[in-house]
């Protein structure tokens, strides 16, 4: 989903991921409707958001073991919240996403961007992604972070995920995106899934 700030296609983002609740409108996962409006419904469904503030994903003074198991403590712990089996279940995670350092007791408020983010999405894999929704995944970050972060995603399509990218920046979007819809003022105005798309043709519509 591409557009300038504002556009709603940020918007859109966050009511895909049930964290805005839309005026009108249905949305069907395999057929199904779903609950429109309703976090904890959405991440049932296996529908997450990686939301562009960190800040919402985020606990940044908590450990980052913690962030970690947060939104899977039942299943994670069973009966009893211990850090021994919260950090041994974080810490292979951590070495699978990268995460530097791989340090489970360190507050995630005190990684870089891109490690936190690492963190955010190490986190959702302790579940069962179907519908990633990710909005501005790379923002602040230097070029090595942002293709570590992408590549994470790209893994996590491969293994059969769906990812909703929504972004101002049109490099990232013409880098990963297989289709690309463009906003503007909260409408469609042009959509794309030719791979000769150029960036002053996406900016154009926007």
């Amino acid at each position: 989903l591409y557009g300038f700030v504002g556009a709603g296609h940020q918007e859109l983002a966050h009511v895909v991921a049930g964290a805005t609740r839309p005026d009108r409108g249905v949305m069907m996962l395999d057929g199904r409707k779903l609950r429109l409006g309703d976090t904890h419904f959405a991440v049932q469904q296996g529908i997450v958001l990686v939301a562009a503030d960190r800040g919402k994903t985020l606990v940044p003074g908590a450990e980052i073991y913690k962030n970690a198991t947060l939104a899977h403590l039942k299943r994670v712990t069973r009966n009893w919240v211990t850090s021994r089996r919260e950090i041994r279940t974080v810490s292979p995670l951590l070495a699978q996403v990268g995460c530097k350092p791989a340090a489970p007791r360190l507050t995630a408020g005190s990684l870089s961007g891109g490690n936190q983010q690492k963190v955010v999405l190490g986190k959702w894999l302790l579940g069962d992604i179907r519908v990633l929704v990710l909005e501005e995944p790379t923002r602040g970050m230097d070029v090595g972070a942002k293709e570590e972060i992408m590549k994470l995603v790209a893994d996590l399509k491969h293994r059969g995920t769906a990812v909703i990218l929504a972004s101002t920046e049109p490099e990232l979007l013409l880098n990963h995106a297989d289709r690309i819809v463009v906003y503007r003022r909260g409408r469609q105005t042009a959509e794309f899934s030719d791979c000769s798309l150029d960036k002053a043709t996406l900016m154009r519509h926007a």
